[in-house]
């Protein structure tokens, strides 16, 4: 719900406000109305009028701020195009394959760094990459906003290393097997032209 805040200015004169009918006493009393703020009784609910009425409050727990934030990755989103698609990296628990993203390109240092690290972590979906200690938790990303329920990345058939790699998958289950076009309604729906395999 979004609301907009209007106080009158309160000269007499002003031929757009026109007259405030309150007593000037309680006109200039009025304050701006507050931010929701967490209940201290009951955190699953918000704090009353009375109690967060001149309280200091700020926008930190606006319900679709905390959405966003809630469903933001920790870097751009710049970042997750195809073309920054470096390198890729398998759920150990579903395995799909998950797209490694740099903004530059990879030194070859850290070429090695991440194949050392794609072959030494168990990476889940949802987790990142590497742990904050690594030289390549700020350089290579994945996208630790999803779970092993999501689809494939469409950045993953777009990019030029799966097409070099012909590194064909399942749209939705991320296998290889008996892979087929997907039907006139669903590429109508998504606008693309992943693979889909028969058990999907």
């Amino acid at each position: 719900m979004f609301f907009r805040q209007i106080k009158k200015c309160g000269q007499s004169s002003c031929t757009i406000c026109q007259s405030v009918q309150l007593p000037d006493n309680i006109f200039d009393s009025l304050d701006w109305l507050p931010d929701p703020i967490p209940s201290t009784m009951d955190k699953d609910h918000y704090a009353n009028f009375q109690t967060a009425y001149r309280s200091g409050t700020t926008e930190q727990y606006r319900p679709t701020l905390m959405t966003t934030m809630a469903n933001s990755e920790r870097v751009p989103s710049s970042i997750f195009t195809n073309t920054r698609v470096r390198e890729f990296i398998q759920c150990f628990q579903c395995g799909k394959i998950r797209c490694l993203y740099s903004e530059r390109a990879l030194s070859a240092e850290d070429k090695i760094a991440c194949q050392v690290a794609i072959d030494d972590w168990d990476y889940s979906c949802g987790s990142p990459f590497v742990p904050e200690d690594n030289i390549l938790y700020d350089k290579v990303f994945v996208r630790e906003k999803i779970n092993c329920e999501m689809p494939m990345e469409l950045a993953y058939y777009s990019c030029r290393k799966s097409n070099t790699n012909n590194c064909d998958t399942c749209y939705w289950c991320g296998h290889d097997n008996e892979l087929v076009e997907p039907p006139e309604s669903l590429k109508l729906k998504y606008k693309s032209l992943f693979l889909c395999c028969t058990l999907c």
